[in-house]
C-alpha cells in the first residue's frame, strides 16, 4: 500500500527511529489521506481500516493534524504501532452501547502520541449512547499514550487483564482504567 519513504539518521532524537546495522531507521509510515480519507467530515472508517492494517506489526501511522470521522465498526489497533496525531482527531457522532472508536485483544507495545478521540460528539443525535469507551484493551501489555485526550461516554480507556499501561499529559473521561492489574502512571 502507500507509504511515505524513510530515514536513517546517526541517532534516535524523537523516539521513533529503531535501530539497524546502518544506524537508526525511521519506519515506514502511513496517512490515511493515501487510502481515501477525506478528512471533511465525511465517514473516513474504511481508509483509516485499510491504513491501519496495512502499517502491519510495527507499523507507523501519521494523521498530520487532521479530523477523522470514523462512523463503521471498532478500529483494530496491533503490536508495536505508532499512532502519531500531530493534533489530530478521530471522532464519532454515533455509537452504540457495546462499540468503542479502538479495540485489541491481546496488543504489545501500541504508543499514541498527539491524537484525540471522541467517543461520541453529539448527545443529540439519534443512537448516540454516552456507554461506549474510546480505547478498549483486552489482554493486552505496554501501550503508552501522550498528549492525548480521549473522550468517551463510559470512559477513555477501559483495559483488563491488562498490564503496564503508561500515561502522561493525558485527560480522559468519566473511568480511566477498569480490572488493571497495574494500571498506570501519571
Amino acid at each position: 500500500g502507500p507509504r511515505i519513504g524513510y530515514q536513517i539518521v546517526s541517532g534516535n532524537p524523537d523516539g521513533y527511529y529503531v535501530a539497524s546495522a546502518n544506524g537508526f531507521i525511521r519506519p515506514l509510515t502511513h496517512d490515511p489521506l493515501l487510502y481515501g480519507a477525506k478528512a471533511d467530515g465525511t465517514n473516513d472508517y474504511a481508509a483509516l481500516r485499510n491504513c491501519i492494517l496495512d502499517a502491519g506489526v510495527g507499523g507507523v501511522i501519521r494523521y498530520r493534524g487532521r479530523e477523522y470521522l470514523s462512523a463503521g465498526a471498532e478500529l483494530t489497533l496491533l503490536d508495536y504501532q505508532r499512532h502519531i496525531g500531530e493534533g489530530g482527531r478521530i471522532y464519532r457522532s454515533v455509537l452504540d452501547n457495546s462499540t468503542a472508536v479502538f479495540s485489541t485483544d491481546g496488543a504489545t507495545g501500541v504508543r499514541w502520541v498527539d491524537m484525540d478521540i471522541d467517543a461520541f460528539t453529539d448527545t443529540s443525535v439519534g443512537g448516540a449512547n454516552p456507554n461506549a469507551a474510546c480505547m478498549y484493551f483486552i489482554n493486552s501489555n505496554d501501550c503508552r499514550f501522550y498528549r492525548s485526550k480521549f473522550t468517551g461516554g463510559a470512559s477513555g480507556i477501559q483495559h483488563y487483564a491488562s498490564d503496564n499501561f503508561v500515561m502522561d499529559e493525558m485527560e480522559l473521561t468519566e473511568n480511566i482504567l477498569t480490572g488493571a492489574d497495574n494500571p498506570c502512571d501519571l
